[in-house]
């Protein structure tokens, strides 16, 4: 799903079984100025992730 949208991220194993997801936004780019961020959480329950957290930049 990610890499549908272009992203460039890596992963790291967490407690539980979790994986955390960092996404790299190599502009600094705001939520509302990145071309995806909006529609990442929609698009993490669309491909069944069911996310823990979601944090975009503000």
């Amino acid at each position: 799903m990610l890499k549908g949208l272009g992203a460039v991220w890596t992963e790291q194993a967490a407690t539980g079984g979790a994986v955390r997801f960092t996404v790299a936004n190599p502009g600094g780019l705001d939520a509302h100025e990145h071309p995806w961020a909006g529609r990442l959480p929609g698009a993490l329950r669309t491909a069944g992730v069911s996310p823990l957290a979601v944090v975009l930049p503000n």
